[in-house]
């Protein structure tokens, strides 16, 4: 998760990642840097508010293609 979603990361953050075991955990190292990453799988009853992807706008009759 990016924080480039601010409003979806903040919901993500706030879940209760403390009681969700982790379902697997992989360590790397190289280019000089090691790198940990915990995958944790929750499901959420009422879901997450993801933002909309643009909609194409209409254009009025004979205006548009």
């Amino acid at each position: 998760m990016k924080r480039n979603q601010p409003s979806l990361y903040a919901q993500v953050k706030n879940l209760p990642w403390r009681h969700i075991p982790a379902g697997d955990q992989q360590s790397n190292r190289g280019h000089g840097r090691e790198e940990h990453h915990t995958l944790q799988i929750a499901t959420v009853a009422a879901g997450l508010a993801f933002p909309s992807p643009p909609r194409p706008s209409a254009s009025p009759a004979g205006t548009g293609p």
